[in-house]
């Protein structure tokens, strides 16, 4: 399995807006990547303004193919 974490910074006013888009954005990843086990949407407490996107893939490949990258 293959964890992949992607991360913003986002000002402070902006964090609830930016979590609702991102979580509509993700919403359908499961079923439109089938090699995505499973993914989650964080806020970091300690520094509230950093948002993480973290997804679990099954192998390289899944995750080569959600990236575009052939």
């Amino acid at each position: 399995m293959i964890v992949r974490v992607s991360q913003a910074w986002v000002r402070g006013d902006r964090v609830e807006e930016f979590m609702v888009r991102l979580r509509e954005l993700v919403a359908d990843f499961p079923q439109m990547h089938p090699g995505l086990v499973r993914h989650e949407v964080q806020v970091d407490l300690d520094d509230v303004p950093r948002v993480q996107y973290v997804s679990w893939w099954r192998d390289e490949a899944a995750l080569v193919h959600y990236a575009g990258q052939q």
